[in-house]
């Protein structure tokens, strides 16, 4: 064995794990698996070297793996702390708020991107998907009246009918009910009773009935008048009452997230929520564990990013990470062709392992 290589190698490992820290986790993920993979070979495999060299470089590589564990707890409790505030939520009321609070942007961005009737388009259009699929929502943008009248439907056979499940939405419209009275008597006195039944399609007997019959008027009998006028106008006036967002809120909570957990909660989605709570609590206790556990915690936590579809999207916003290829990191250091094997294994034989 030429303990020149050895020792040079040796010093590679300890400059090489010693680096500053790459901004891309996806190459602080290739260095820990590196470590990872390291440390169980030299504890598994023959060494032809002198056991305190051995130990110095196990010693150098599991002081370079808790710097890279520290780093990347960091990382991935803030990936899945934000994951799990809006993902996985099993609360009705808190995933409705959820939905509002961060749809890419703040909420005042995303009216002024998309005005009231995009908002609530976007609520009639997840609700649509979940109910006849993907297809009909997309429809919405080339086809405004599919939208109106599956907006209308909703009005009409689900919030109207239970208006007392949907306060929110009443306190939108509470200020507006003595303005409709008052607007519908001045009509009333203005045009005469003929004119107002022809125009209102009323059939009042006498000034009295109709009079009588507009102070008789509710929340419900406003929201319908104003939806008569069109939805557009029922949409502003949502806009100008200030609960816009409250309005929204209570509107995926009512109409969407019944659809949208009964669809997930058949594919796990409540294991999946303990799983990344679980991992999470773990991280938060890592540094109370040996380098084994600690290795065996990351590594998990990891493959629980990988998995979960958009959780690695929320490391660049959230993690504080440069996230650049870490999807494609993950798949390639969990699959059957580790393109970094015989590198590792080359710089082992180096040092002496026998493989």
């Amino acid at each position: 064995m030429n303990w020149y290589i050895a020792l040079k190698f040796a010093q590679i490992w300890e400059m090489d794990t010693d680096y500053q820290i790459d901004p891309e986790i996806s190459q602080m993920v290739i260095h820990l698996n590196k470590l990872h993979y390291i440390r169980d070979m030299m504890s598994q495999r023959p060494f032809g070297g002198h056991p305190s060299r051995k130990e110095k470089i196990l010693e150098q590589v599991d002081d370079s793996a808790y710097e890279l564990i520290k780093e990347l707890k960091h990382i991935l409790q803030g990936t899945f702390e934000k994951w799990l505030s809006g993902h996985a939520i099993t609360d009705p009321v808190e995933w409705g708020m959820a939905r509002t609070k961060d749809p890419g942007y703040d909420f005042e961005e995303w009216i002024e991107n998309v005005g009231a009737e995009g908002c609530i388009q976007s609520v009639v259009g997840e609700m649509v998907r979940y109910q006849y699929g993907n297809s009909i929502p997309d429809a919405f943008t080339y086809n405004p009246s599919l939208y109106e009248n599956e907006w209308g439907k909703v009005l009409r056979d689900q919030i109207l009918p239970h208006l007392d499940e949907y306060p929110a939405f009443a306190d939108a419209f509470s200020g507006h009910v003595s303005e409709e009275k008052e607007f519908y008597k001045q009509e009333l006195y203005n045009d005469g009773l003929e004119n107002y039944n022809n125009n209102w399609g009323t059939e009042y007997a006498t000034e009295e009935e109709a009079e009588q019959a507009i102070d008789d008027q509710d929340i419900i009998d406003v929201i319908d008048n104003i939806t008569n006028q069109g939805l557009k106008e029922l949409e502003e006036m949502l806009y100008q009452s200030g609960h816009l967002q409250d309005v929204l809120a209570e509107l995926y909570t009512k109409l969407v997230f019944p659809l949208w957990y009964g669809h997930w909660s058949s594919q796990g989605i409540d294991e999946t929520r303990a799983q990344v709570e679980k991992i999470n609590a773990q991280l938060e206790e890592i540094d109370e564990y040996d380098i084994t556990k600690s290795l065996e915690i990351i590594q998990l936590a990891l493959q629980t990013a990988h998995v979960n579809g958009d959780m690695t999207d929320y490391i660049d916003s959230y993690g504080g990470a440069d996230s650049t290829g870490i999807k494609e990191t993950l798949t390639q250091l969990t699959g059957k062709d580790n393109p970094h094997i015989e590198t590792w294994n080359e710089e082992l034989r180096q040092v002496g392992v026998q493989i």
